[in-house]
């Protein structure tokens, strides 16, 4: 929920409320078409600003997010599908200039499509809440969500109160064109800013309705115990896409070579191969059987290393 009383928001929400016009959505960029898609703080910091903009310029509220290398994801609710459709692929639109203008990558998503997913009760939507806050943890980055700096995590149940600077009291040139980089009118918009040109998460993301939702922090802890990622994953995240072995090969040096500097699966080590077969079944639901014959891995040693919970990474 905007940090703003702004009246055209509000009468926006009360027609909303009004006509029952109001849909939760789980929204995702793929990541399996694009390989590294942040590969450094700035090009984290600039999704995060992106996002917020392209969601006050919609009439999107963004329940949570995460930002991953690969791809990014986030719960939002709007008017409708359309509404949905049109902040995702904005999104990439405005993410895709900014990788041009700074990397020279002229390639970034454009050939991702992203389908939102409605979310039609509450038991799902804490569910995918769940989910998405905890990509980091089920792809060994952290041990713990509040350990990754590009999730919504922080803002939820946080006491402290909210850092930054309103938007407006910045000035608008400094605002939208040093700050945000966009000609879109954002004095309305509630966005605060930080002292390092960062934005405060909690002037975008709705996050007292998350705090509602859950009805305390014990609850919202406990919901992230309980969810099976994988599960979740089949559920939520493209479970109909079917990859060919040469898809998945093309994965697995990707991954391994940006994780690990290694091309080949051959000189990986037991932990990493690990971390790559853990990889490629959340990501391309592919059986054990598949990855031995695609990998050259014993399928013995794959029913080991899925077995076991490997610790260094």
């Amino acid at each position: 929920m905007y940090w703003s009383c702004d009246i055209s928001v509000v009468i926006l929400k009360q027609k909303m409320l009004a006509n029952k016009e109001i849909h939760y959505y789980h929204v995702c960029t793929d990541g399996t078409k694009n390989g590294i898609v942040y590969s450094c703080e700035n090009d984290y910091q600039m999704a995060i600003k992106i996002s917020a903009v392209v969601a006050y310029r919609y009439n999107v509220e963004i329940i949570c997010y995460c930002h991953m290398t690969t791809h990014s994801h986030f719960v939002i609710r709007c008017s409708g599908h359309d509404n949905a459709l049109s902040f995702i692929n904005r999104f990439k639109t405005d993410y895709g200039r900014y990788v041009l203008r700074e990397h020279g990558n002229t390639h970034m998503y454009r050939k991702v499509k992203s389908e939102p997913i409605e979310i039609t009760d509450n038991l799902y939507l804490r569910k995918c809440i769940s989910y998405v806050l905890l990509n980091p943890v089920k792809a060994h980055i952290v041990d713990r969500p509040e350990d990754y700096m590009w999730s919504s995590f922080e803002c939820y149940f946080n006491a402290s109160s909210l850092q930054g600077t309103l938007g407006r009291d910045i000035g608008v040139r400094r605002l939208q064109k040093e700050i945000l980089h966009t000609h879109y009118d954002l004095s309305k918009s509630g966005l605060m800013v930080k002292e390092d040109n960062s934005l405060e998460v909690r002037s975008f993301v709705d996050y007292r309705f998350v705090e509602r939702l859950f009805k305390g922090r014990t609850e919202f802890y406990k919901s992230l115990a309980l969810t099976n990622s994988d599960t979740e994953e089949a559920k939520y995240v493209a479970g109909n896409i079917r990859y060919n072995d040469l898809e998945i090969l093309a994965e697995t040096i990707d991954y391994s070579d940006s994780r690990f500097g290694v091309k080949n699966v051959n000189l990986l080590t037991k932990n990493q191969k690990y971390a790559v077969v853990s990889y490629l079944r959340k990501r391309c639901h592919a059986s054990n059987k598949r990855l031995s014959r695609i990998l050259k891995i014993d399928m013995r040693e794959l029913d080991r290393l899925t077995g076991e919970q490997l610790s260094d990474q």
